[in-house]
């Protein structure tokens, strides 16, 4: 029997929500997709409610970086994201994250439900 969040193989599995429809059923249809968060997480696996479990990676531009600064910085990856548009990706970046700090994450299904 093994242990709660934990996978067989013993590594720790933590959990990531996708409350925005579009996002969850982009992740869902394709087997990955591009998210923005207000906080900085470590590359991991992490169980997603209806999908699976997923591998998260964060994603580092050309510069080194690793936060995203302006919506420009998510030109190329806005068909990625379940979004139709920059602008509302934006939109609703903003609206979760507010005037906080924003990281990107490449998400990939791994284990479908």
């Amino acid at each position: 029997m093994r242990e709660k969040g934990k996978s067989s193989m013993g590594s720790r599995i933590g959990g990531m929500a996708f409350s925005v429809p579009c996002v969850h059923e982009f992740l869902k249809d394709k087997g990955f997709v591009y998210t923005v968060r207000g906080y900085c997480m470590r590359d991991m696996k992490v169980n997603v409610k209806g999908i699976g479990v997923c591998d998260r990676k964060r994603c580092v531009k050309r510069n080194g970086s690793d936060l995203v600064e302006r919506k420009e910085d998510l030109k190329k990856l806005v068909k990625y994201s379940g979004f139709t548009s920059l602008d509302d990706w934006w939109d609703a970046i903003n609206g979760f994250c507010g005037g906080r700090h924003k990281w990107c994450y490449f998400v990939r299904v791994k284990n479908v439900e």
